[in-house]
């Protein structure tokens, strides 16, 4: 190994710029979520309210959460994280709860724990009993409560004085209707109370409803906030301060391309880039003159890695989906990589059909030939990969997973995005950054089949209206059509596309 370059030192600064297998739990790594954090913010000052944070897996929502009391300019110290497990309940939630803060307690009066305690405003030998001692030195210890005395009125009572953040993250791990009741009723009383304890509750779920159920007194004292898919520029955001963190150089080629793949999901953006970084590093440490640059084979070796170290759950949902026996199932693999080309969530039959012949250059495919493949995709159980949304219209049961064919479709095929790496339009200002995968693919169909191209410019010639014409008959998608639209007037300005 070279001795000018740190290898675990550079891994180190790599390591903390990108954490996809961890959550983010300090403030300058974190990026991204302005509008999220802002309406938070002002949520969580108003008096008697509590917020609700919802959306899909993988989109963030622990690491929000472990910052959370930064960005509602609240005390640390007074903040107060818990994890819910399948079986929990009202009584194990607030017990570690109050098990957290009564530990804070003690050591700032520094007198016995269960004195303190008492002070604080509740006994650990009335609520733990004998296990008082080895709760408040073990906090994630699951305690023996007595769930008469640990009521909403209980938790009401002693927090209703205080400035303290409770945040209850990976609710929806749990079904219990009971528990949802108890935590409304502690909320709707702190909310009228108009206490400065606030709690937040965190989970995966499409709406509030699937979260917590249907409480009406929920709607008035708690603020529902989704958190969705991160937008461009912030996943954009997550790379800049990466590269900048560990002194790489990362080309807009490839920048785009991480960007497309990760469909909005920031776990594959750190899990790219730190890859990325390790591939890189491997060979920086052999061979210690190569630039502090990511070239285009650095980045598909680590996608090559970013697959292989990806979810267990994601690799076993696509491995069981796209075999038979020991055999790959051609078809089903066609079928989700037209469904990850879309840039629709639910996608239509007929569109799935054009983005596999996009994809494959196969005009012989038709829908019928594989509507009985997308039966077996969506099958009759829960882990099947896909879902029927309705009649001709599927998506994917896992939201995460059309980001994870997307990768495994550049690992696979990187063929397919050598050329729009290097089209003649990929600097015309912002443009094609924000295109959709989609919108890419018909620009290089179009790009490919049109005569007399050159290097500088496309010549523009009636057949190219023609192509686009087509291309508009066979394409569904009313937002695939204006994104090419206004990338060929983008074209046109810049003086790339001549008639």
């Amino acid at each position: 190994m070279s001795e000018s370059f740190d290898y675990y030192a550079f891994m180190d600064r790599a390591g903390k710029a990108f954490s996809p297998f961890s959550p983010i739990d300090l403030v300058e790594m974190f990026q991204g979520r302005h509008e999220v954090i802002r309406r938070f913010e002002e949520e969580i000052s108003s008096d008697g309210r509590h917020v609700i944070l919802y959306g899909d897996r993988g989109v963030g929502k622990t690491s929000f959460a472990n910052l959370a009391y930064f960005f509602a300019r609240r005390n640390e110290e007074e903040t107060a994280i818990v994890k819910c497990w399948n079986t929990c309940n009202f009584t194990s939630i607030f017990s570690e709860v109050l098990a957290i803060y009564g530990k804070r307690d003690v050591e700032v009066s520094r007198d016995s724990r269960d004195e303190s305690a008492t002070e604080a405003g509740f006994s650990f030998s009335k609520i733990y009993g004998k296990q008082a001692k080895k709760i408040s030195n073990n906090i994630h210890r699951e305690p023996f409560v007595d769930p008469k005395v640990l009521t909403p009125a209980f938790v009401v009572d002693y927090f209703k004085n205080r400035k303290a953040t409770i945040i209850i993250d990976e609710y929806d791990r749990f079904d219990d209707e009971a528990t949802d009741i108890a935590i409304a009723e502690t909320i709707k009383s702190l909310s009228d109370l108009r206490s400065n304890t606030k709690i937040v509750i965190v989970g995966v779920a499409e709406s509030v409803n699937d979260l917590v159920g249907q409480h009406s007194s929920l709607d008035r004292c708690c603020a529902q906030i989704h958190l969705p898919r991160m937008n461009r520029d912030e996943m954009i955001e997550i790379i800049d301060y990466g590269r900048s963190h560990v002194g790489l150089n990362i080309p807009f080629e490839v920048v785009a391309r991480i960007v497309d793949m990760a469909d909005g999901f920031p776990y594959f953006v750190h899990l790219i880039g730190l890859e990325m970084c390790r591939v890189f590093a491997d060979r920086k440490s052999q061979v210690n003159q190569i630039r502090n640059e990511i070239t285009r084979e650095h980045f598909q070796s680590a996608i090559e890695r970013a697959v292989n170290s990806c979810e267990a759950i994601l690799q076993k949902d696509y491995k069981q989906a796209t075999e038979r026996g020991n055999k790959r199932h051609e078809l089903a693999i066609r079928v989700l990589d037209g469904m990850a080309l879309s840039s629709d969530i639910d996608v239509k039959t007929e569109d799935l059909a054009y983005n596999i012949r996009l994809i494959y250059r196969d005009e012989k495919i038709s829908r019928q030939k594989f509507t009985s493949n997308i039966t077996r995709l969506c099958g009759l159980n829960s882990k099947n990969i896909l879902t029927k949304v309705r009649a001709g219209c599927y998506k994917f049961s896992d939201p995460r997973m059309r980001a994870f064919v997307r990768i495994n479709l550049q690992r696979i095929r990187p063929s397919l995005f050598t050329g729009q790496i290097s089209l003649p339009f990929e600097e015309i200002d912002s443009s094609r950054l924000q295109l959709s995968m989609e919108a890419q693919y018909a620009l290089i169909e179009l790009y490919s089949r049109i005569p007399n191209q050159t290097a500088e410019s496309i010549t523009y010639t009636d057949d190219f209206d023609a192509l686009y014409e087509e291309f508009c008959r066979r394409t569904k998608s009313q937002s695939t059509k204006c994104e090419v639209w206004r990338a060929l007037q983008n074209l046109r300005k810049a003086g790339r596309l001549k008639r």
